[in-house]
């Protein structure tokens, strides 16, 4: 009888040390995973907005741009930007990839500094 109740009290300590070792394995892992997730993400907005030089070069430009310049320095920029719009040439603007409906004119680039992001509007004269 000693005997049955030691084996089932060993079985018992067995599988509660298991069940940690899985749950402890699990917990790091979860974490491990959302910490990556974030690490990910800031570093991403930090690089984007560290590389965001030729939007703050156009913000102080006043005079036309040619909409491929312009196309080009937002497309490297894209996380940097929060909002794009505007009507120029006959096309509204409302993308970046709309720009590329222009590519012949030359345009009027607004950048707006919003939040740690830009606020890209598009003119003409």
């Amino acid at each position: 009888m000693e005997s049955e109740i030691s084996s089932t009290l060993k079985q018992s300590v067995i599988l509660i040390v298991i069940g940690f070792v899985i749950s402890a394995m699990w917990l790091t892992i979860a974490f491990g995973q959302q910490i990556n997730h974030s690490g990910v993400n800031t570093i991403a907005k930090s690089t984007s907005f560290i590389y965001s030089a030729e939007l703050e070069s156009i913000k102080n430009y006043t005079q036309d741009l040619p909409a491929s310049s312009v196309y080009l320095a937002l497309e490297k920029n894209r996380d940097a930007i929060l909002s794009i719009s505007g009507y120029a040439h006959g096309t509204s603007i409302w993308s970046i990839d709309d720009l590329k409906k222009i590519f012949g004119h030359q345009i009027i680039c607004q950048v707006e500094p919003y939040q740690e992001a830009y606020k890209i509007r598009i003119t003409t004269y």
